[in-house]
């Protein structure tokens, strides 16, 4: 799966997330890590509270959902053609950071 073909997938899912429950007004999603913008010399940062655990989930994402890690540009984009708006990041949580959306 292209690039394209993925960001085309996840608005879908979530439009058909608004179209099972229409009242939604919003959408948390609970991430391990958001990336920031890669540059050329890109370096992945870990986290402190990284652990083996996470590292195990990030792999079973990638593997079973074909997941991908995606900077924070990459979810406005996404939010955008699925009808929400980015509400705030908070990067303090214990598994990684949550992205909350709002319904425009």
């Amino acid at each position: 799966m292209n690039s394209l073909q993925e960001r085309i997938y996840v608005v879908k899912l979530i439009g058909s997330i608004l179209e099972t429950y229409p009242t939604v007004n919003g959408i948390n999603f609970d991430l391990d890590l958001v990336l920031n913008a890669a540059t050329e010399k890109f370096q992945h940062e870990q986290p402190p509270f990284y652990t083996k655990y996470s590292v195990y989930i990030d792999i079973l994402m990638m593997q079973m959902l074909n997941d991908k890690e995606r900077t924070l540009n990459e979810w406005n984009e996404i939010f955008d053609a699925a009808g929400f708006k980015l509400e705030k990041v908070v990067p303090e949580i214990k598994t990684g950071c949550m992205i909350i959306s709002k319904k425009d």
